[in-house]
């Protein structure tokens, strides 16, 4: 199939004014010939039908419907849907329906995605001026978390104004989340082996914002659960090496040999709840577990070599472990995120087995 390079426009919509009628005339009037657009009706109420009936009635929009409200994310799978069953775009450029997207910026994501078809184009906002507090402090924390979880930096992880390649269209179609967290869990998915571009967008906050159905802090939430897990994990590794070490170390008064014991026994248990319940991997065992024994061999001399110099400099050396471990820690994180736990798509996508 000949793929047409420029991408369809996909706006999720739930009980829309006149600024998405108005947002696509703009688009329609300054847009290319033959610009398509999907607008998915999830669920509005019966006061929004007038808007949707108008949309109806435009030869270049296809209105999609829910019967009942489900959220953002499942709205945007619709859409993904009926793009991958009935068009042949290249991608698509998501857009929200409330006038915080401007038709310029719109389309520039649109041209960029055109341009680069197997990159996914963020729309980034500055935050600058008159910016909800929410809003700002929302950003500032699950940029910071999306830095933690996947090593990349994003200057907007909670923009709705996105270039997503037709390629990528399948894979987030399967991510379980469907509302607003969806979002956040797409780039977590696609992050670390994906090519991104940031495209500088105007940051809009109308009257039409004001009563937005997101809170960019709570709705976010969910991307944290994995750090929080993660916490867990370590906190119950750390003392099971702690408890080792210690045994050891009274026996043998040995820093290396206490080192091999409590990692021995603290590694098996971290692995194992980290491929199971932390990072949920579906990725086969034997090879993230040679990867990461050869990450806990790196730490392992790293953090010996930390302890032998912070001890001959006078430190106890409990104290002087529990500092190393606590600076090694987001190292691990990352790596594990990253390198380890990062199962490819063919892994985490399965199909329901019907028969079964």
């Amino acid at each position: 199939m000949t793929l047409n390079r420029f991408p369809c426009i996909v706006i999720p919509a739930y009980n829309p004014g006149s600024p998405l009628l108005t947002l696509i005339d703009e688009l329609i009037a300054g847009g290319p010939e033959g610009l398509r657009f999907v607008v998915v009706n999830d669920g509005s109420h019966q006061e929004s039908k007038p808007v949707f009936d108008r949309l109806s009635a435009c030869q270049r929009v296809t209105v999609l419907n829910h019967a009942v409200n489900l959220g953002k994310g499942a709205a945007l799978k619709t859409a993904f849907n009926h793009v991958l069953l009935t068009d042949d775009a290249s991608g698509v450029v998501t857009a929200d329906a409330d006038g915080q997207h401007l038709p310029g910026d719109i389309l520039a994501v649109a041209k960029a995605l055109e341009a680069a078809p197997e990159t996914l184009v963020l729309g980034s906002r500055d935050f600058k001026g008159q910016v909800p507090w929410r809003s700002r402090i929302g950003n500032s924390a699950t940029r910071l978390v999306t830095a933690f979880l996947t090593g990349r930096q994003i200057k907007d992880t909670q923009t709705g104004l996105r270039g997503v390649p037709r390629g990528l269209l399948p894979r987030l179609m399967r991510l379980k989340p469907t509302g607003y967290d969806y979002e956040m869990n797409m780039l977590t998915e696609v992050c670390s082996q994906t090519p991104i571009e940031e495209l500088p967008i105007s940051t809009v906050y109308s009257d039409g914002n004001a009563c937005s159905h997101f809170n960019p802090l709570f709705d976010s939430i969910a991307i944290y659960f994995v750090l929080l897990r993660h916490v867990g994990n370590s906190i119950l590794t750390s003392l099971i090496d702690f408890v080792f070490f210690a045994l050891t170390y009274a026996v043998s008064d040995s820093i290396a040999g206490s080192l091999i014991a409590g990692r021995l026994f603290a590694c098996l248990f971290n692995f194992t709840a980290g491929k199971v319940l932390v990072f949920k991997s579906k990725a086969p065992w034997l090879r993230e577990l040679i990867i990461y024994a050869l990450l806990v061999i790196v730490l392992a001399c790293i953090a010996y070599s930390a302890i032998r110099l912070l001890t001959s400099l006078g430190w106890n050396v409990f104290l002087a472990k529990a500092l190393i471990e606590t600076v090694i820690f987001l190292a691990s994180f990352s790596v594990q995120r990253i390198f380890i736990f990062n199962s490819p798509a063919e892994s985490k996508d399965k199909a329901t087995d019907w028969d079964s």
